[in-house]
């Protein structure tokens, strides 16, 4: 069963009058928040043609792509290693501790990454 999403694309259609407006009106949205921003190096040659889906596919991959993946991972798996808590700083209670853990440990959940009983010790 393909997802909702992957059936909404399926059954649209991407080309005539009205994708070509929704295309304008994407491009339009992307580069009021991208322009003059570090994101606007990525996407400001699809200006020309208007072209807003290219340029989400394009921001899609950069961002939630193999590399992005792999910072996530990489960067949750530092944050388990380095952390430490023994109740002696006033200003890092338990609290924040866990909080830090928890989403270390989610962030490796939604990129794929098991979280072992042994990386949790």
């Amino acid at each position: 069963m393909p997802s909702r999403e992957a059936e909404l694309i399926r059954r649209t259609r991407h080309d005539g009058p009205a994708y070509r407006q929704d295309n304008i009106a994407v491009w339009a949205i992307i580069r009021h928040v991208a322009h003059g921003g570090p994101v606007w190096a990525w996407v400001s040659n699809f200006g020309r043609h208007s072209s807003g889906r290219a340029a989400y596919l394009t921001l899609r991959t950069h961002y939630f792509g193999d590399s992005y993946t792999t910072r996530a991972v990489t960067k949750a798996d530092a944050t388990i290693e380095s952390l430490h808590w023994d109740g002696r700083a006033k200003n890092y209670p338990l609290e924040k501790f866990f909080e830090q853990l928890n989403k270390a440990y989610t962030d490796l959940d939604e990129n794929g990454e098991p979280v072992t009983k042994a990386k949790k010790v």
